[in-house]
């Protein structure tokens, strides 16, 4: 079984410097799970986005072309939902840039620390 408690740890971390990939979810469970299949690992990865985004940690959104992150305006079962759908709509794992990215509140950013 995955810490999916050390996956946030490491991803409020990263959080502290820079916006965090969707892609980095997938690419983190299958690295410490080889075994892990598609669908537990999109169930696992927005289990950690949930605990997140409803802990006021991170916040969803987008990059723009000038790096500015823009925060979606929705609800974390909005924004859930949201990545579900366009997750299975790629039949893949989300690459670098797809979907979504995160960047830490400041509350996150105190729990990083």
């Amino acid at each position: 079984m995955i810490a999916l408690s050390e996956i946030r740890e490491e991803l409020l971390a990263e959080g502290l410097d820079d916006c965090v990939g969707l892609w980095e979810l997938p690419w983190i469970l299958r690295r410490r799970d080889a075994d892990c299949m598609d669908d537990e690992v999109r169930e696992q990865a927005l289990e950690i986005v949930d605990s997140l985004l409803c802990e006021e940690l991170m916040e969803s959104g987008a990059l723009q072309e000038n790096g500015e992150f823009v925060a979606w305006t929705c609800t974390p079962e909005e924004v859930l939902a949201r990545i579900d759908r366009e997750w299975r709509d790629l039949g893949q794992d989300p690459s670098i840039g797809q979907v979504c990215w995160f960047s830490n509140t400041a509350l996150g950013d105190r729990a990083a620390r």
